[in-house]
């Protein structure tokens, strides 16, 4: 479940997940936070005179973090993200329990 975002520095998006720690020794990966690069020359978090594109994304993914929606809530989806495992492009969908890659 993701607990907060953040903004790190003048371009980067970092949220950040709760990690279980009562699965003991059954689990061996978990995510535990998430960066997001923003580069000024995005086109879909498009910054205005009072904000820049990296704080358009940190105020998208902090109201749906901060609104206590359920699980099933959509915080952001990615389109076509080259992933290295498993290989290839995915849709991918972050909710406020899970991530879902299509």
């Amino acid at each position: 479940m993701c607990q907060q975002s953040q903004m790190q520095g003048k371009t980067d998006v970092v949220l950040d997940f709760h990690v279980d720690d009562t699965t003991g020794n059954n689990e061996k990966d978990s995510l535990m936070d998430l960066s997001f690069h923003v580069p000024t020359s995005n086109t879909q978090f498009v910054g205005d005179e009072h904000r820049t594109s990296v704080q358009m994304l940190w105020q998208a993914t902090s109201v749906q973090i901060d609104g206590g929606g359920s699980s099933e809530t959509v915080v952001a989806t990615f389109n076509e993200i080259a992933i290295l495992a498993p290989r290839g492009r995915y849709s991918v969908e972050l909710h406020q329990s899970f991530s879902r890659l299509q």
